[in-house]
Formats: structure tokens, C-alpha cells, sequence
């Protein structure tokens, strides 16, 4: 079941999008670091298989992560995390349209 899971969904990225989705809200709330394992109950509990490995694999590519290790995760600071170019800008906003969409969407059960 959890292979079939993974090969029909864009497991990888829906993973992205949720840590990206947590790490956002706990900046917003003034915070600048979260503990790994508490990091990791959270995806846990959202559904996802996830250890520190391929925790730590994960968070590599995303621009929202300053240091990451075996203890915390270090958040980039809003202002670090803002893209210079305009592609990357227009990336960015069509990604948190879609998000919203989708959120919308599962929240009036649709």
C-alpha cells in the first residue's frame, strides 16, 4: 500500500510544500528555530514517513532553511528568503495561489 501511495503522488513535493507550509507559520510567529524531532512528530502526524535522514535530504533545497541539524532547524529570516529575480518571484506567488487553492478546497471538503 505505502508503494503504491508514494508512485501515485507527488509524495516528494507535497513533503516540500508541508515543511515549507510549518516552517512559514513558526517564523511567522516570531521563531527562528524548531527542533528536529519535534519537526518530525508534526509530518508524522500529517501522514508522512519521514526520519532524519531523509529529513535533512529534504530540507537541503529549500531556501526557507538556514542550518539544519541533528537538534534544530535554523528558519531564514523573511527578509533572506526573498528572491532577486522576477522568475523566481512569479514561481514563488503561483505556488502559494495553487497552496491556497488546494487548502480552500480540503477545508470545505471538496
Amino acid at each position: 500500500m505505502r508503494v503504491k501511495q508514494l508512485v501515485e503522488s507527488n509524495y516528494e513535493g507535497e513533503l516540500e510544500d508541508t515543511i515549507v507550509t510549518l516552517l512559514t507559520a513558526i517564523g511567522a510567529e516570531g521563531l527562528n528555530t524548531v527542533d528536529t524531532d519535534q519537526l518530525i512528530l508534526d509530518l508524522q502526524n500529517q501522514g508522512f514517513s519521514i526520519n532524519k535522514n531523509s529529513l535533512f535530504s529534504t530540507l537541503n533545497g529549500l531556501p526557507i532553511v538556514a542550518n539544519a541539524n541533528s537538534e534544530t532547524i535554523q528558519i531564514r529570516g523573511a527578509d533572506m528568503t526573498r528572491a532577486a529575480d522576477l522568475k523566481t518571484r512569479t514561481r514563488e506567488k503561483s505556488k502559494v495561489t495553487k497552496d491556497a487553492q488546494k487548502q480552500a478546497k480540503k477545508d470545505l471538503g471538496l
